[in-house]
């Protein structure tokens, strides 16, 4: 992954100068070691959840900065007015989110966007979370439905995109009618009584509150 390299290249920068600096001083040998491997530690925490590109680049469209994540198919883009949201393929059963928070001139990386949720509800074999960034909210929503005809839908139309399959690797655990489902979404209008519907073959199947 290309932020995944930044982050490792410039970990090692910094401990390369890190080590000249202390070498200059003449510092003990074993307490240079110690020194590197706490901080070390720490940066790669630091890392770990700073986008460092984000001190110096701009991704002029959500597009552009989702691409650049690189954690998979990009399976659906939301715009929100002020972020975007990626839904990415990861594999045949498992998916990941991320948030890009717009600014003035363009987009920035936002990181694991379920952080960002702010409320959640399960009902059934299906679990939904309502993220935030900036003012936008959008859903999501994943689980286990018994048809391909799956469709979800909240009170206030909002564009859902929706994703239902078999996982190839996992058809000799799971009964042959099982199908997995997400699909996310950018919130026309959320308030404290919003709430999502899974429509199986047109029948209301499950309905996920969020009060």
């Amino acid at each position: 992954m290309v932020t995944k390299l930044v982050q490792a290249l410039a970990a090692f920068a910094f401990l390369g100068l890190l080590y000249l600096l202390v070498r200059r001083r003449k510092t003990h040998y074993r307490a240079l070691l110690v020194s590197l491997a706490i901080l070390s530690g720490g940066l790669m925490v630091f890392l770990g959840w700073y986008h460092i590109e984000n001190a110096f680049h701009t991704f002029p469209t959500a597009e552009e900065a989702a691409k650049y994540a690189n954690q998979g198919e990009v399976l659906a883009l939301k715009n929100g007015d002020h972020s975007s949201l990626a839904l990415y393929a990861v594999d045949d059963t498992d998916v990941q989110l991320e948030l890009f928070p717009k600014v003035s001139d363009g987009y920035k990386l936002g990181g694991a966007s379920l952080n960002n949720a702010i409320a959640t509800s399960q009902h059934g074999a299906c679990v939904g979370k309502i993220l935030y960034c900036q003012g936008d909210y959008y859903a999501f929503v994943i689980g286990a439905t018994s048809t391909e005809d799956t469709v979800i839908l909240d009170p206030c139309n909002s564009d859902f995109t929706t994703i239902v399959r078999r996982p190839s690797s996992l058809q000799e655990y799971i009964d042959t009618n099982t199908f997995s489902v997400v699909s996310v979404a950018m919130i026309q209008s959320y308030d404290e009584n919003y709430s999502i519907t899974v429509i199986q073959s047109g029948t209301p199947a499950e309905t996920l509150s969020f009060v």
